[in-house]
């Protein structure tokens, strides 16, 4: 059942509400001083402004390149000596230690040979190499060929490089594989003798 004093409040309440947001709309274009008919239209008149030019205490760029041009922790403060490409080759050639290492080895005609495969591979190198013994490598002599390790050396340096063994693959599926389950040992019964 409708209550028609509630609808009566109701309908009074609502029109002062919209007398109340008519008379603060009127009040909002006479402050602003805008015809009512423009209050909708936005103005596209602004002003271009200019934007402060930034003023820089620092030195100019080429004031960096001198700078770059004579390193701070270098004696004398000037550009490191260019490396000779001579002696740059040699020392790629020949380095302090074997950058290889063995990754097989097996018998060509009753003769031992080593599968080698540098550490970190070179561009325009080859990377991987087959040998038979007193052949050299970066300066590296292989001398001696065992079952597990080859041996190389270079002057009065010697070196080692032994046969990794390959690790166990995991099965593909995720699985692993069945092993049947560990039983207890069975109890030991008292011998009826003992009772």
């Amino acid at each position: 059942m409708i209550n028609p004093a509630l609808v009566k409040l109701l309908s009074a309440a609502c029109a002062v509400l919209v007398v109340i947001i008519a008379g603060e709309w009127w009040y909002w274009e006479q402050a602003n001083d805008i015809p009512a008919g423009e209050a909708q239209t936005l103005s596209t008149d602004y002003e271009e402004l200019t934007f402060p030019q930034f003023q820089s205490d620092r030195p100019s760029e080429e004031r960096y390149n001198d700078l770059v041009s004579r390193p701070l922790f270098i004696e004398g403060r000037r550009p490191a000596p260019e490396p000779d490409p001579d002696l740059e080759s040699a020392s790629e050639t020949s380095s302090e230690t074997l950058d290889w290492e063995l990754t097989g080895i097996y018998t060509v005609q009753q003769k031992p040979h080593v599968l080698l495969r540098r550490i970190k591979p070179l561009p325009d190198q080859k990377n991987h190499k087959k040998m038979p013994v007193e052949e050299d490598v970066d300066g590296w002599r292989l001398v001696e060929i065992l079952p597990d390790k080859a041996i190389f050396e270079r002057g009065m340096g010697r070196q080692e490089l032994i046969l990794r063994k390959p690790k166990q693959k995991e099965p593909t599926s995720g699985r692993r594989p069945l092993t049947p389950p560990k039983r207890p040992a069975a109890p030991k019964l008292p011998s009826p003798a003992s009772k």
